[in-house]
């Protein structure tokens, strides 16, 4: 099976550009409406909300990209092991930064989505660095 890889690359790019200008048009209008229409606090949460869901769709396409077994230097059982592992827990951790922006008390959102959110980053730098120290020789995980 083979794929176009310029194709691929330009849906990725197009992709990616689909959803920045999402992005910046959502705060444009949050930013618009907030004072008339939006009080500024509910105007934050759904902000919030949405980079949230940023993580989560991102996290979800991590397992997903797969590396050409020609370009991996490891195992690709392991290596796709963590990749699944990544996009699980950023997953969970980008759904608990969109829930604590969504139900969570106004002022403690904001500290408690970035916890939730940096838990999961630092599971996912724990997982590496553990995978890490079982190679011989501290090697990288790409190696």
């Amino acid at each position: 099976m083979t794929t176009n890889r310029t194709t691929d690359l330009r849906v990725n790019i197009w992709r990616g550009l689909m959803l920045a200008a999402l992005l910046l048009s959502a705060a444009v209008v949050t930013k618009r409406v907030s004072p008339e229409y939006l009080s500024p606090d509910l105007a934050r949460r759904l902000l919030g909300v949405l980079m949230g869901a940023v993580v989560v769709i991102y996290a979800n396409a991590v397992p997903k990209v797969l590396t050409p077994l020609i370009q991996s230097r490891c195992d690709p059982i392991a290596h796709q092991a963590i990749r699944r592992f990544t996009g699980w827990i950023l997953v969970l951790g980008g759904a608990a930064y969109a829930a604590a922006w969504a139900i969570a008390p106004y002022r403690y959102a904001d500290v408690i989505a970035v916890s939730c959110l940096g838990a999961s980053v630092l599971l996912v730098v724990t997982r590496i660095a553990w995978s890490m120290k079982g190679k011989k020789g501290g090697g990288s995980i790409s190696e």
